[in-house]
């Protein structure tokens, strides 16, 4: 009977023990702490939010100015300041629109302007005469009519003095009406133009 007792109260005391040791410690999270933790989160919600391209502020940038010289067929020529990434034709607006005879086709209205340039708006002759010279070169004619010096001097026999005296001669005389009227200028005669009418045309 001893014996029995005796080992029921080993066994209370053992369950006793194991179950103070097994209970886990509370540890309280002092009021401080808190704190810092609710300090530290009011902090990070403070920050600024930055923007994809690096700025703390998306409407910051001041706008940027280039100045382009606009002249030719336009009705007020002269410097202006234009805003970047600006069209030619705001260039064109700026300078109060084109003359009665300028050549409209001759510039891009929808190309880009840059900080300096120069925007020259040719006459409606002046156009045409571009046109003419570009007929030429597809050709493989030369236009004596229109033809710059340049073009002249790559006629054969025809060096940069004479396609001066060519220019000069329609200068003051009116246009070539026919190809071999190029003999009435001084120092082309009928030996030079069999070497060169096969290139020539008027027009």
């Amino acid at each position: 009977m001893l014996r029995k007792f005796y080992r029921m109260f080993v066994g209370v005391c053992a369950v006793a023990m194991v179950s103070a040791c097994g209970a886990p410690e509370m540890v309280p999270i002092g009021e401080s702490e808190v704190g810092e933790f609710a300090e530290a989160d009011s902090v990070e919600s403070d920050a600024p939010e930055e923007n994809p391209m690096g700025n703390t502020a998306l409407g910051s940038q001041t706008p940027k100015y280039i100045q382009v010289y606009v002249c030719g067929a336009v009705v007020r020529p002269g410097l202006y300041t234009v805003m970047q990434d600006s069209r030619v034709a705001v260039a064109l607006e700026a300078a109060g629109g084109f003359m009665p005879d300028a050549g409209r086709d001759s510039v891009n209205l929808a190309d880009w302007l840059k900080d300096g340039q120069m925007v020259y708006f040719p006459t409606c002759e002046e156009e045409q005469q571009t046109k003419l010279r570009t007929v030429d070169a597809q050709t493989g004619m030369v236009n004596i009519n229109t033809a710059s010096a340049e073009v002249l001097s790559t006629l054969p026999g025809i060096g940069e003095s004479k396609a001066a005296d060519i220019i000069s001669y329609r200068e003051s005389n009116g246009k070539y009406h026919r190809p071999e009227d190029i003999m009435k200028v001084p120092g082309i005669k009928e030996n030079l133009y069999a070497k060169i009418r096969e290139r020539i045309v008027v027009e």
